[in-house]
């Protein structure tokens, strides 16, 4: 990414509060359409989600579609967090302990379009940790 030169916007622990996270992208005057779930900067900003996009606040489908359409859109970078990685891993069919918030995260996304928790689990899965 070194031909990424900023300025960024670095935003870490997102937790799932959705309205949390539009409310600070727009403190930050980024332009919000929050029933679209989508952000556009400030011209020559970005915004850099450093993981933790999952578990614990009420609307996690709400923070993947923005991360993701923003990320998608070129507006944004992000790192998977170790939330993250663990909600992956049970997407994936893996044998996880469900703690720390991570039920909330599931029933959330259980009550999403199928298509959707793909969608999220693949953005994550192609994720950068480093």
């Amino acid at each position: 990414m070194k031909h990424e030169h900023g300025p960024f916007d670095i935003i870490g622990d997102v937790y799932g509060c959705y309205a949390e996270l539009v409310s600070l992208l727009e403190a930050l005057g980024y332009a919000v359409d929050p029933d679209s779930c989508r952000a556009v900067p400030p011209a020559g900003r970005k915004a850099v989600f450093l993981g933790d996009l999952a578990d614990r606040g009420p609307d996690v489908p709400g923070v993947l579609r923005l991360a993701m359409n923003m990320v998608g859109a070129g507006d944004a970078l992000c790192v998977p967090g170790n939330h993250d990685i663990k909600l992956l891993r049970k997407l994936r069919g893996r044998d996880v302990q469900v703690t720390h918030g991570l039920t909330s995260s599931l029933e959330q996304l259980a009550a999403q379009p199928p298509g959707f928790v793909r969608q999220a689990a693949d953005f994550i899965g192609s994720l950068v940790g480093h």
